[in-house]
């Protein structure tokens, strides 16, 4: 990103936390940890380390990452299930509400999501098909 900061995504397959390292989350210290669901992670962290916002979307497999000259934010991956609300698990940041749509009913979609750099969603394209999809 054009701060120095970067942006990491993937998947915590089960519930669990993120350690906050003592960083600032939202411009407030945090000490402890974070508790998530499992699904898709994806945490912005600043160039000397803290965390500066977090979003968990539920069945979401994030494997996908880049950013764009403005600091724009894709990510990709797979939607499975029903769709999540993409801000169900969101810290710090943009935190507007975004429910992506799922095409199919059943088995896997790919996904790209368009955030800003603040976090918040701005659009997401999905790829369906009859069965699971890459």
């Amino acid at each position: 990103m054009s701060d120095g900061s970067i942006v990491v995504c993937g998947v915590m397959g089960t519930a669990g936390s993120i350690d906050m390292a003592a960083g600032a989350v939202g411009g407030v210290i945090n000490t402890g940890s974070l508790t998530f669901s499992g699904g898709g992670i994806i945490v912005r962290y600043s160039a000397t380390g803290d965390v500066i916002w977090v979003r968990n979307p539920s069945f979401m497999n994030l494997t996908m990452l880049a950013a764009d000259a403005s600091d724009n934010i894709y990510v990709g991956g797979l939607i499975s299930g029903n769709a999540s609300t993409f801000m169900a698990n969101a810290v710090g940041g943009d935190t507007t509400p975004f429910t992506p749509t799922k095409n199919s009913l059943t088995g896997d979609d790919g996904i790209l999501i368009k955030m800003n750099p603040n976090g918040g969603a701005i659009w997401s394209r999905v790829i369906a098909g009859t069965s699971t999809n890459p």
